[in-house]
């Protein structure tokens, strides 16, 4: 039986599990083995039931709706955009301190999660389309950001450095693809930046154990 994930659901397969992120409760949710029970289908917007007790758990949880909503997700990641290595200024090492707080954009990060996706879907007018590839202006967004986040307060978390670098690539009028993905055994979410098949703020080996399951 086809039946459609609701609304705020995205899904992936990991091996022989299946793990869901309810972008409204902010929450992951793994079904260890479930994988021969179900199969995500359209892009991940239905699964098709095999097995009926999945059907009745993801009922339960609140994981399934009544209409198809589409999933749009960035191409594979097949490069990283490579450092830009140049000396860093003693303007760098304050913008880098300033960012994460001291600008509105910045402040925005304390929304909920839900209100932050809602957000990066939103793409700016006139901006390059995202799935193309990287032009020279956000390169060079990228590059001033790499020799910043050394100094930023806060910094670490991924959701953090992506949210800010896709806010400055937007005020320089580019755009870039919010990507999410998981891991299994160790249960790990990460998140990174992609315009199209090119990563802006990783290492292409470390996305390597991780699978997407939404792009915002």
């Amino acid at each position: 039986m086809m039946t459609p994930l609701a609304a705020s659901i995205h899904a992936a397969r990991v091996g022989a599990d299946l793990v869901f992120l309810d972008v409204a409760r902010d929450a992951y949710v793994c079904l260890a083995g479930a994988a021969e029970a179900g199969r995500l289908c359209n892009g991940g917007s239905q699964i098709e039931i095999l097995q009926p007790a999945l059907g009745e758990a993801l009922g339960q949880a609140g994981l399934t709706g009544d209409v198809i909503f589409a999933r749009q997700m960035a191409p594979p990641a097949d490069r990283a955009l490579e450092r830009q290595e140049r000396p860093v200024s003693g303007g760098d090492i304050l913008s880098g301190l300033m960012m994460t707080w001291a600008t509105a954009p910045a402040r925005r990060y304390g929304l909920p999660f839900s209100e932050l996706v809602s957000w990066a879907g939103r793409r700016p007018s006139g901006a390059p389309d995202p799935s193309a590839i990287p032009c020279k202006r956000a390169i060079a967004v990228v590059s001033s950001f790499q020799r910043r986040w050394p100094w930023a307060v806060g910094r670490g978390l991924c959701l953090h450095r992506a949210f800010l670098l896709l806010t400055q690539l937007r005020q320089a009028g580019c755009d870039a693809a919010w990507v999410f993905g998981v891991r299994t055994y160790p249960f790990e979410a990460h998140c990174w930046l992609q315009i199209g098949s090119t990563v802006l703020d990783d290492p292409l080996t470390g996305l390597a154990a991780y699978q997407p399951l939404m792009t915002a």
